[in-house]
């Protein structure tokens, strides 16, 4: 990877956003790309596009400082599609496996009982799991024979996958695992 080239994304990127000379950051991106109808659509309307070229320049800086390899991203790619958005199984307080639940399956015989909050985890599984379809369809999108993106686009949506995945589990294993206090 050339560090020289990333080196200039840093000083681009650490330049105060009022002093950066914006078609500089274009052609950063062109760079980066190879797009030449972006970065021609870019240049005629550099002001509105300040903000689009930051981001996409700050998404791939990140990729090249991170050290992940193409190969890397593509394994958790995988990983990422392998995920089950479907509804996890989890356990009953008494210890017995459930499977896949609806708002009534699954759902603890004292959810009543429960503080607001620990009920919440409950509630929420199933926007949850939403974001999560959603972001693998983005990243099945992605990753067609036809498709031609970056690894910092893949890595935008395996991230927040990952990241759901673990709010989800820690959601359900919370939820499952509450003691409710005696009375």
């Amino acid at each position: 990877m050339d560090s020289e080239f990333t080196q200039k994304l840093k000083d681009w990127l650490d330049t105060d956003a009022s002093a950066r000379d914006i078609a500089v950051g274009a052609m950063l991106l062109l760079q980066l790309t190879r797009n030449r109808v972006q970065y021609r659509y870019l240049m005629h309307n550099l002001a509105a596009s300040a903000s689009f070229i930051e981001l996409e320049l700050r998404k791939r800086y990140e990729l090249r400082v991170s050290g992940v390899t193409h190969d890397e991203v593509m394994r958790l790619q995988t990983r990422a599609l392998a995920v089950d958005t479907a509804e996890p199984a989890h356990m009953n307080p008494d210890g017995r496996r459930m499977d896949a639940f609806t708002p009534t399956r699954g759902r603890r015989p004292d959810h009543d009982r429960l503080p607001a909050e620990i009920q919440a985890l409950f509630d929420a599984a199933g926007a949850i799991r939403q974001k999560m379809r959603d972001a693998q369809t983005h990243l099945r999108l992605l990753s067609q024979d036809t498709a031609t993106c970056s690894d910092a686009d893949r890595m935008v949506f395996i991230r927040q996958l990952s990241a759901l995945d673990k709010e989800l589990l820690s959601n359900y294993d919370r939820y499952d695992h509450y003691i409710i206090e005696s009375e």
